[in-house]
């Protein structure tokens, strides 16, 4: 009986401790992780910039025709970047804030776990007898 109350103790002590930091570690790597595999700052910095980096550059002889048709075509590209740099910021931006809203749910639910644990198995020992 003395072994599993000291087991207990040792226990609880590891759940709050140790296994707590180390859930805080994991949580950030997780939480780093989705903001590195969307590319989220490189995004935010090459907001504006053209798609693939798909431009033409202009002509070296003044060609009116010329100047416009690549005006065009590297404002169509901007513009297709920033359409595509904006859908993947917004599908980053949420899978970060559900990576932090399961981050949260984790240390909640860690730090009731003991708890449960007791209610547990006393509801069960209540079962038993009854």
């Amino acid at each position: 009986m003395l072994q599993n109350i000291s087991f207990f103790g040792r226990y609880v002590l590891w759940h709050y401790t140790r296994a707590f930091t180390e859930l805080a570690q994991t949580g950030a790597n997780l939480l780093w992780f989705i903001g590195h595999f969307f590319s989220l700052g490189t995004l935010v910095r090459t907001f504006f910039a053209p798609w693939k980096r798909m431009a033409e550059s202009y002509p070296s002889i003044i060609d009116i025709g010329q100047f416009f048709e690549t005006l065009i075509v590297n404002t169509l590209m901007r513009a297709v970047g920033i359409i595509m740099r904006s859908f993947l910021l917004v599908i980053g931006i949420i899978t970060l804030l559900a990576g932090t809203l399961c981050y949260i749910l984790a240390f909640i639910v860690w730090i009731l776990l003991p708890l449960l644990l007791i209610l547990s198995v006393s509801y069960g020992i209540t079962l038993l007898f009854l």
